[in-house]
């Protein structure tokens, strides 16, 4: 039981950290789209 919980636990934290390069991945994209304009 232990095992399964430090598991989703890495699954959390590795999924936050995914969401959170993609918010700033598409803050870089509308930067850019807004230095072309």
């Amino acid at each position: 039981i232990d095992v399964l919980q430090v598991r989703a636990n890495k699954l959390k934290t590795t999924s936050s950290l995914r969401s959170h390069e993609i918010e700033s991945f598409k803050r870089v994209l509308s930067d850019v789209h807004a230095s072309l304009q």
